[in-house]
């Protein structure tokens, strides 16, 4: 399913592409305002389609709107094969509405079965590495070197190989660097709340990858040390490790995102004057009371005695654990309801109704 979807999207792209180069040699010999007459049934025809195509999955399916507008697409390009220089307007106007009409259907539906066909538990994978900041440092000059003395490549499967760490080649301007880390999260680099046995999965990872990256982090860990850096401290499993990685082969300084972000915006003196707070994330679940945006704002919230409501896509945390968070009102989008897919289809539509209860309810 994920590769006819990818490859209905890419016929979509190849089409308009294809439809552009078309155009510029039909205009030639033109003058610019006959080009973009000649160009605009083009435009009339897929701004409408595209702002309706919703409503048209909603009433007739996403398969049969992609089916139609595929179909229209096709019966165009096969048109243009038969215009020429001095074709009639009226057909290269057909030939242009039917290819912006199949395209404006097509482009929304075929990018849904694209974010459909990617399983939930692989979406949204962050740095989408667990390697402690293995290949940054490869690309800055450091060397990994195991314990028969060969040079290890910078991936993740490679961290319990390391014996030494090597720095006579590092990028020259790396020790007249500053660096400061925002880091989201609290985890640990290694152990049950570590980076492995709480990320990895969503990466891709098995449970024996998870397990063998986590004897891994434990060995960068210990290298380290032999290094006088130690890397065991809130955040460092972020980012699959590369908080302590960071401090490592950065001699970075890590900070609280959320903290930062604070300050920045001078969070807390907004909320201390707000008569409600409303706070999000796409996904509400473990991860949550790690340290991300959300606890923060809870936790000042909470400082101030102000209601807080907690808006996300999908919450897979307990009444109690919201409770202890400090969340007094719950919007999610999927729900008993509706379907995580549903959710994401009409995320916008969903969201806008429920922002509307809020309103009503609160009176603000």
């Amino acid at each position: 399913m994920g590769l006819v979807a990818i490859s209905l999207a890419f016929f979509v792209m190849f089409s308009f592409m294809f439809t552009q180069m078309l155009h510029f040699q039909l205009v030639r010999g033109h003058t610019a305002l006959e080009a973009a007459i000649r160009f605009l049934p083009l435009p009339l025809g897929l701004m409408p389609a595209a702002a309706n195509s919703d409503k048209f999955v909603a009433k007739f399916g996403s398969n049969n709107v992609v089916a139609t507008g595929l179909t229209l697409i096709t019966a165009g390009m096969l048109l243009f094969t038969t215009v020429e220089i001095d074709t009639d307007y009226v057909r290269i106007a057909l030939t242009f509405f039917l290819l912006g009409l199949g395209m404006g259907l097509t482009m929304a539906p075929s990018t849904t079965l694209v974010m459909d066909s990617i399983p939930e538990d692989k979406a949204g994978v962050g740095s989408a590495t667990n390697d402690a900041g293995m290949g940054m440092a490869q690309a800055l000059g450091f060397r990994f070197i195991s314990k028969s003395g060969k040079t290890l490549e910078g991936i993740g499967k490679n961290l319990i190989e390391i014996a030494e760490i090597d720095n006579s080649n590092v990028h020259p301007n790396l020790k007249n660097t500053e660096f400061t880390i925002l880091s989201d999260v609290e985890n640990s680099l290694y152990g049950s709340n570590g980076a492995a046995f709480v990320f990895a999965k969503q990466k891709g990872a098995s449970e024996d990858d998870i397990n063998l990256l986590d004897e891994g982090l434990r060995n960068f860990a210990q290298v380290a040390q032999q290094m006088s850096c130690d890397v065991m401290f809130p955040g460092s499993g972020a980012a699959g490790g590369l908080g302590a990685g960071a401090k490592l082969f950065l001699n970075a300084q890590i900070r609280s995102g959320i903290d930062f972000i604070n300050e920045f915006t001078q969070l807390k003196e907004k909320i201390e004057h707000a008569d409600l707070v409303i706070t999000g994330e796409g996904k509400v679940d473990s991860q949550t009371l790690s340290g991300k945006v959300v606890k923060g704002v809870a936790t000042i919230a909470h400082q101030y005695q102000k209601k807080l409501i907690l808006i996300c896509g999908i919450c897979e945390l307990s009444k109690q654990q919201l409770e202890q968070l400090g969340i007094a009102q719950l919007i999610s989008l999927h729900d008993t309801e509706t379907s995580v897919s549903k959710a994401m289809k009409n995320a916008k539509t969903i969201l806008y109704e429920k922002a509307r209860r809020i309103q009503t309810e609160t009176g603000q």
